[in-house]
């Protein structure tokens, strides 16, 4: 599961123009969507000024933990070209920050007879907005069971140099601390273009 959000979106909100606002965050979302479905994800859903994506076996196979990761990686490495375009408009820059865990989730049609949505539920979905509501402007949250399901793995992500472990914390809504990453990676842009462009 990933969830990326706009960061301090509630101060852009309090200085631009509600059109400046919707440029924004389609401009993000436009650039989040293809990164999403090249590592193998499914966007589930657009949120306000954030995103989630889904990496199930069948979506992203055996390894969806290092694919949702690399997916992370390639999200803050779109904030170049993403900045470009806001630019080419006098709009400020932005800054995302993202949460990914690994976990049980239900696929299934929520709402009424008359509107339902197809989506997921369940703990991995709930974790993984947690550790997005932790993370600092940049940043990129993993848990202890996305870690370890990446290290089962063995198999270089791109851009990732390390996880660097946090202080237990407690998450909001959760009665025990939990053992969390931050996620040290590249400034490596020529990465991220190369997906702009499907050649990757």
């Amino acid at each position: 599961m990933l969830f990326a959000d706009i960061s301090d979106f509630t101060g852009l909100a309090e200085k631009l123009d509600q059109k400046s606002l919707v440029f924004m965050v389609n401009t993000f979302y436009s650039l989040m969507e293809p990164v999403v479905h090249w590592c193998g994800g499914i966007l589930d859903k657009f949120m306000g000024d954030g995103i989630m994506a889904v990496f199930t076996e069948a979506s992203a196979g055996a390894d969806s933990a290092r694919h949702a990761l690399a997916a992370a990686i390639q999200a803050q490495w779109q904030l170049d070209a993403i900045h470009r375009e806001l630019r080419r408009f006098e709009l400020p820059d932005i800054s995302i920050h993202i949460g990914v865990s690994t976990g049980k989730a239900a696929a299934c049609s929520i709402g009424t007879e008359e509107y339902a949505n197809y989506t997921f539920i369940g703990d991995a979905v709930n974790v993984a907005k947690r550790l997005q509501e932790v993370a600092g402007p940049g940043q990129i949250i993993v848990s202890d069971a996305c870690k370890r399901d990446i290290d089962k793995r063995g198999e270089a992500i791109p851009g990732l140099i390390r996880l660097k472990p946090l202080s237990p914390r407690a998450l909001k809504g959760r009665q025990k601390r939990w053992v969390l990453y931050q996620v040290q990676y590249e400034p490596k842009l020529e990465q991220a273009a190369a997906v702009r462009q499907g050649k990757a």
